[in-house]
C-alpha cells in the first residue's frame, strides 16, 4: 500500500470512529477498519480506470456500513478517464523493470 494510501486510510478511520459519539468496540473497530481499507481500494480502483471493479467495492462498503450501523458516504461521481492519457500511463507502466 502506498504511503498516501495508508495516510487516507487511517484518516478515514479515525473519522470514522470519531463519528461514534461513543467508546468504540472491537467490532467496531473491525467493521472501521474493514470500510477504511475498502474504501482506498476502491479509490485506487477508479484512479486506475477501473469503474465496474469500484462499483462493486462501494457496494461492499455500503453493506459494511448498514451492517454496522455506519451511515453509508455519498457515491462521488466518476472522474472522465482521458483514454489517450490512459494508454500513456499503461505504456509508462509496461516499459518500468518489473522488481
Amino acid at each position: 500500500m502506498r504511503r498516501q494510501d495508508a495516510e487516507a486510510k487511517a484518516e478515514i478511520e479515525g473519522g470514522l470512529l470519531a463519528g461514534l459519539g461513543r467508546a468504540p468496540t472491537m467490532a467496531d473497530r473491525l467493521a472501521v477498519e474493514q470500510i477504511a481499507a475498502l474504501t482506498v481500494l476502491a479509490r485506487v480502483l477508479e484512479r486506475r480506470g477501473k469503474l465496474q471493479e469500484a462499483g462493486q467495492v462501494r457496494d461492499q462498503i455500503v453493506r459494511a456500513q448498514r451492517t454496522n450501523g455506519l451511515k453509508p458516504q455519498p457515491i462521488e461521481p466518476a472522474k472522465p478517464v482521458d483514454p489517450m492519457q490512459a494508454l500513456r500511463d499503461y505504456a509508462a507502466r509496461q516499459s518500468e523493470p518489473t522488481p
